[in-house]
């Protein structure tokens, strides 16, 4: 009895062991990924939000593509997923995103009517872009009215 239950209590600190060692590695590989995913969340959220208090001051100041859009609409939706990798891309200015739902003022002080409107603010002056809502066709108009 007396020494096959020591080898039965070795036996289960080994096990213990094996599972406990299980665990770091899993633990590790965790933290691995969290710190991964929000390295990859950091990267790509280039759209950058702004509101009635906000929009002013930033759009004065360089370039910065802006649509302006409600959360309801059907056109802002089937674009939305082009505008954050469009954001995400872009390099050299900026690309935002007003809610006029929420923000009304930005938005009727640029005559926003219909939804998504976008327009391009270089150094606070508006450029209505009226093109392809494609990438291709916003870095085209970026270069149009930044050069």
């Amino acid at each position: 009895g007396g020494l096959e239950s020591f080898f039965v209590f070795l036996e289960k600190l080994k096990f213990r062991h094996r599972f406990q060692e299980k665990v770091k590695r899993i633990m590790k590989w965790v933290g691995i990924a969290l710190v991964v995913a929000a390295m990859v969340a950091l990267a790509s959220a280039e759209v950058e939000v702004l509101t009635d208090s906000s929009f002013k001051d930033s759009v004065a100041d360089g370039v910065w593509f802006v649509k302006f859009y409600a959360p309801w609409c059907g056109h802002c939706k089937r674009l939305a997923p082009t505008w954050e990798e469009f954001g995400a891309a872009a390099e050299g200015f900026k690309v935002a995103k007003v809610d006029c739902t929420t923000d009304k003022s930005a938005c009727s002080s640029q005559g926003v009517r219909g939804y998504p409107t976008l327009k391009l603010f270089v150094d606070g002056v508006a450029h209505d872009f009226k093109g392809q809502r494609n990438i291709a066709s916003f870095e085209a108009f970026v270069k149009e009215n930044t050069n």
